[in-house]
C-alpha cells in the first residue's frame, strides 16, 4: 500500500460521506463531509481486544510528517506495553490555560473549516497564551483576565479584545465541563471593555489620489506571497484577512470564481467573487508558487500557515503609504465610492462588497443573482485599475464616463 503525500493530503476534497485514507502503520486521515481532515491511529487494545482509535489532531494544524512522528511514538508505547493515551505528564486537575485551550481547540476544530480553525488558534497564541497560557486555569480569576484583555486594548485593537474575551469564555466553559476549573471568569465583563467606535478607513476617492497610491505600491519589495496578496487586494473587494488567509479550496480557476467559506466572512454567509483576467493571473501564479500549501499565500516561515492581514498593512507602509493616506480596508471603500460615482448598479456593488445593512444583506437576491452583471463590473473595474497604474488618462476618462454614455 502506497503512503500518502503532502500534495495528496492537501488536494483531497470532501465527499457527501466521511472517507478514510490510509497512510499505513495504523495511521489514517479521516476526511469528513464538512471538510475537516482528522489524523487518527487505529490499533487493537491488548487488554480489551477491541479496536481503539486515537485522534492526533486536524490537518493542516498537524502536518503529515508530524502525524507520522506521533504515530511512531504511539507504536513505540504499544510495543513497550504502555497505554498510548496516558502521557502521565499532566495532572488532570492542574492543567494550564494553554493546555485546556489546545484541548478545547482540537475538539472544536472538527466543526470548523480548516482555515478558520487555524485563525482561532493563532489568535490565542498571539493574544492569550503569552499572558495567561502558563497559569493554571483553575487559578485565573476575573481581575487576571481583565488585565490580559486591557493589554490587548492598549494595542488599539478593541474588536480583538472583545473576540478574545469570547474565545476565552468558551475555553473556560469547556474547562468547567471537563473538571479543570470551577467557573468562567469571563462572565459579566462586557462593561469593563472599551467599545469599538465605527471606523472610517483612509482611502482614495479621486483618480488623482488613486494614481498616487498605485505609484507608491508598485515600489514594494518584499516576500513574494505578501506582495502577491497586496497586488490582488484592489481587484477583489475582499477584506484583508479574507485575502491573506485564502485557501486553495476556495478558488475555482476553471469557473473563474472565488467562493469564500461562510466561516471566514463577517456576514457568516458564503460569498462569490468573479475573477477578472488580472485577478485570475495573480491567483493562478501564486497558487503555483505555493506548491503543496493549502493556502494561496502561505507564510514565508511556515508552509502550512497563511500570511496574516498585518503583513499586507506592513507592506503598504514599507512602500511609503501612510495610515492617513490609505489602509488595506481602503480598497473596498475606494471601489464603493468610485463605482457608485461611475453609475454602476448600487445593488450589484453592495452584493459584491457583501455589505450588511440592518443585520441583513441589502438585497434579498442570493449570491447567484446579478452574477453576469457583477462579472462584467469586476472586469471593468480591473481594467480601470490598470489604467490608473499606467496613468492612461484616455482609458481612465473612458471608464469614468462609460455608463453615462450607455
Amino acid at each position: 500500500m502506497s503512503k500518502l503525500t503532502a500534495r495528496e493530503v492537501s488536494a483531497i476534497k470532501p465527499l457527501e460521506r466521511d472517507v478514510r485514507y490510509s497512510d499505513g502503520n495504523g495511521l489514517s486521515l479521516l476526511v469528513k463531509s464538512n471538510g475537516s481532515k482528522l489524523w487518527q491511529i487505529r490499533y487493537i487494545d491488548r487488554i480489551t481486544k477491541k479496536q481503539t482509535t486515537i485522534s492526533l489532531g486536524a490537518f493542516p494544524t498537524v502536518s503529515l510528517s508530524e502525524a507520522r512522528e506521533m504515530c511512531f511514538d504511539v507504536k513505540k508505547k504499544l510495543k513497550q506495553g504502555e497505554n498510548p493515551t496516558n502521557t502521565g505528564s499532566v495532572d488532570h486537575h492542574n492543567k494550564t490555560f494553554e493546555q485546556v485551550a489546545r484541548e478545547w481547540h482540537e475538539r472544536k476544530q472538527v466543526d470548523l473549516s480548516p482555515g478558520y480553525a487555524i485563525d482561532v488558534l493563532q489568535r490565542m497564541e498571539k493574544n492569550l497564551f503569552p499572558y495567561i497560557g502558563k497559569e493554571l486555569i483553575k487559578n485565573i480569576d476575573p481581575p487576571k483576565l481583565v488585565q490580559t484583555l486591557k493589554l490587548i486594548e492598549k494595542r488599539g485593537v478593541l474588536d480583538t479584545a472583545k473576540r478574545m474575551k469570547q474565545t476565552a469564555g468558551q475555553v473556560f466553559r469547556y474547562g468547567v465541563a471537563s473538571g479543570y476549573c470551577d467557573k468562567d471568569p469571563s462572565r459579566d465583563l462586557d462593561d469593563v471593555l472599551l467599545k469599538a467606535k465605527s471606523r472610517h478607513y483612509a482611502t482614495a476617492t479621486t483618480k488623482e489620489q488613486a494614481i498616487e497610491l498605485f505609484e507608491k505600491l508598485q515600489t514594494h519589495k518584499g516576500k513574494y506571497s505578501v506582495g502577491a496578496a497586496l497586488n490582488l487586494m484592489p481587484y477583489v473587494f475582499l477584506r484583508p484577512s479574507e485575502v491573506a488567509e485564502m485557501r486553495k479550496e476556495e478558488v475555482f480557476l476553471n469557473e473563474r470564481m472565488i467562493k469564500i467559506l461562510p466561516e471566514r466572512m463577517k456576514t457568516g454567509k458564503p460569498h462569490l467573487v468573479p475573477l477578472s483576467n488580472q485577478a485570475y493571473e495573480i491567483i493562478r501564479e501564486a497558487s503555483e508558487v505555493a506548491g503543496d500549501s493549502p493556502f494561496v499565500f502561505p507564510s514565508p516561515n511556515s508552509f502550512d500557515k497563511p500570511i496574516n492581514a498585518e503583513s499586507i498593512r506592513k507592506a503598504m507602509r514599507s512602500a511609503g503609504v501612510t495610515p492617513d493616506e490609505f489602509t488595506p480596508h481602503g480598497f473596498r471603500h475606494m471601489a464603493s465610492t468610485l463605482l457608485n460615482e461611475m453609475h454602476y448598479d448600487a445593488d450589484a456593488i453592495e452584493l459584491q462588497l457583501a455589505h450588511v445593512v440592518g443585520g441583513t444583506v441589502r438585497m434579498t437576491y442570493n449570491h447567484a443573482k446579478k452574477m453576469k452583471y457583477r462579472t462584467r463590473m469586476m472586469q471593468d473595474w480591473a481594467d480601470f485599475i490598470d489604467a490608473l497604474k499606467a496613468r492612461d488618462f484616455e482609458k481612465i476618462n473612458y471608464f469614468l464616463q462609460k455608463n453615462e454614455r450607455d
